[in-house]
């Protein structure tokens, strides 16, 4: 059975691991409402319904952590993560349904198998933003 897994770094929290079939009852998510990036999963039954909505910008935002989500479609990864002067903190394998929010923290992947990743991460993004760094 699967389970989902948080990774401190100095104990702030780094990044959240969700495993296939991460037990749910209904709703569960996995991140504080005042997060900038939330993340959850939803376990209904067939004629459940989420009405049509949309969410209101109670006040600006302001985004101090970048955030980004990995979810494996099919294959298997490494995923290295890493303070941004290189020390490793953890390294976690990845297969097909599992997902990993990482936040504001230096991170690595690493292609085990033929894969097919999705990727979400707060934008907008240019090359220039991407900072590369040496693993210790």
């Amino acid at each position: 059975m699967g389970k989902f897994e948080k990774i401190y770094h100095r104990n702030k929290l780094v990044a959240i691991l969700v495993r296939k079939n991460t037990p749910v009852n209904i709703l569960r998510f996995f991140t504080l409402e005042s997060r900038p990036l939330q993340v959850g999963i939803h376990h209904k039954r067939a004629g459940s319904v989420v009405e049509l909505h949309y969410h209101r910008l109670e006040s600006e935002i302001v985004i101090k952590e970048i955030h980004e989500v990995f979810f494996v479609e099919e294959g298997k990864i490494k995923i290295t993560l890493a303070t941004k002067r290189g020390k490793v903190i953890a390294r976690k394998f990845l297969g097909p349904q599992d997902s990993m929010l990482v936040m504001d923290i230096a991170h690595k992947v690493d292609f085990l198998k033929p894969s097919k990743l999705f990727e979400i991460k707060q934008g907008p993004y240019t090359k220039q933003t991407k900072v590369y760094i040496t693993q210790k």
